[in-house]
């Protein structure tokens, strides 16, 4: 598929007297950029599929010659057919390939490779950049360029139809291990970087987003402004457990290294993350004999969730001798992050349409700054009531039934502070909140709807001895208005 078109945008400015101009900044009519675009999309396979996509902006204004960018810009315009086409201002180039061949029904393996380009110049721009450190070098229009690449290897295991095939999907082992829920292993590994003002122009494959890390921190000997490197392992898997249970477990592991331009050097930046345990146990229990008749269904979740991460900063460099050698400093920051979850949750249908549900969560963290750890403690914990109800004729009548929900929420939050020449934990915030919500509304066909809610707040700030209640009462009607054309 290949597309090219011609816009014209109209992008007036309004002139402005900034402090010390002699004069107003000139208006800026009509911009002129002819845009092409092509994508190719293959499929030689149904597990092969492969697409590549460029598009290419040319700015046609013409920026005159009062100044260097301006001379640059038109030196850099082309010509064809005889009609003037401009330079190129934007460039897009992505390419993409996802293999998922078929090699079993217990093992599904796949792998992903991704990149993409830009190319953006800005003509507005005051100042060129000049090409390397001599004074007879050329000039260069300012560019931004960055790039991108992300290549994923996994595979969707599924020991259960293994065995099965094995033994025999009567076999009282294929029963057992027909409970294992697909797993699913995989590595990710995705590269960036970020040149500002470039001095050079990108080769293919840089703009294919091929090579090493290597390639992604440097080009020419020009140092990235910023790069980054991600290598991410993921694991999941389940088992399907007797009455109703179902339990979940992920695994995940980080490790980002970020370099960032400091003069003519880089400063590395290494974080990591892991994500261990991390469990969703679930349960689905419809009663059955006398229960039956007073509860529904049951419902009931719970997500345990441990992470820890980590950064290092190395200071900035700072001997002569460091300095010489290029060699960063052993000091620096470290942060260390780690943090618990534990969110169980149920809901109770009742005979009758009543839903009650009752939810807790539980959040606690510890971050280490610079010696400094800070410790954050947070839990909130609720029960919820919703039903439907007719209300009585005596009393007022009503075309549709009266939706009713009930809720109360209460939740604590606790930070200090410990200092590392300390053993005491000094509370730096201490809050109560409770809320209480209260609705109820119906419906008034065809498009009319009302009701009323009422809610009541109370939040205690302990560490300031400040109290703060709020009670917010609210009627409401809603009109649906349909506008359409009669035929």
């Amino acid at each position: 598929m290949l597309t090219n078109n011609v816009t014209q945008r109209f992008t007036f400015r309004v002139p402005v007297a900034l402090p010390g101009d002699s004069a107003l900044q000139p208006l800026q009519g009509i911009v002129h950029t002819w845009r092409n675009q092509a994508s190719v999309d293959l499929r030689p396979l149904s597990s092969l599929s492969l697409r590549a996509d460029y598009v290419s902006n040319r700015d046609l204004q013409s920026y005159g010659d009062s100044t260097s960018v301006g001379r640059l810009a038109r030196r850099e315009s082309r010509t064809f057919l005889g009609r003037d086409v401009g330079f190129e201002r934007d460039r897009i180039v992505n390419a993409a390939m996802n293999i998922s061949p078929v090699v079993s029904s217990w093992l599904r393996p796949r792998f992903h490779f991704s990149s993409d380009f830009v190319m953006r110049r800005d003509p507005n721009a005051s100042v060129p950049v000049r090409v390397g450190d001599d004074s007879t070098t050329e000039f260069r229009i300012p560019e931004a360029l960055s790039n991108g690449q992300r290549r994923e290897l996994g595979s969707t295991v599924d020991i259960g139809r293994l065995v099965e095939g094995i033994a025999g999907s009567t076999s009282s082992v294929a029963a057992v291990f027909r409970r294992l829920l697909p797993a699913d292993v995989s590595f990710t590994r995705e590269r960036r970087s970020t040149f500002d003002r470039a001095p050079f122009s990108p080769s293919l494959r840089y703009q294919l987003a091929f090579g090493g890390i290597d390639e992604f921190r440097e080009q020419e000997e020009v140092p990235a402004t910023s790069a980054v490197n991600t290598g991410i392992w993921a694991a999941a898997g389940g088992v399907q457990l007797p009455l109703g249970f179902r339990v979940r477990l992920t695994y995940r592991d980080f490790e980002t290294t970020t370099w960032a331009r400091r003069g003519d050097l880089q400063t590395e930046i290494v974080q990591r993350t892991r994500e261990w345990p991390s469990a969703f146990v679930s349960w689905v229990y419809t009663p059955r004999w006398a229960l039956r008749d007073l509860i529904s269904s049951v419902t009931a979740q719970a997500q345990i969730r441990q992470a820890r991460s980590s950064s290092f900063q190395p200071a900035v460099l700072a001997t002569p001798d460091a300095m010489a050698t290029g060699q960063p400093a052993e000091t620096g920051v470290f942060t260390e992050n780690k943090s618990t979850s534990y969110t169980p949750s149920v809901t109770l249908t009742w005979v009758g349409g009543v839903v009650t549900t009752a939810q807790y969560s539980m959040l606690r963290g510890e971050l280490l700054t610079s010696g400094n750890l800070t410790r954050s403690d947070r839990s909130e914990g609720g029960v919820s009531m919703a039903f439907s109800f007719r209300a009585p004729r005596w009393l007022v009548r009503l075309p549709g039934e009266v939706r009713t929900s009930l809720a109360l929420n209460v939740s604590e939050q606790l930070v200090c502070i410990q200092r590392p020449d300390s053993e005491q934990c000094s509370a730096v915030s201490d809050s109560h909140r409770e809320q209480v919500d209260f609705n109820m509304d119906t419906g008034f066909p065809p498009s009319m709807r009302g009701g009323v809610s009422f809610r009541y707040v109370l939040t205690d700030q302990r560490h300031t001895s400040s109290k703060f209640s709020q009670v917010i009462l609210t009627v409401f009607v809603t009109i649906n208005f349909l506008a359409g054309q009669e035929r």
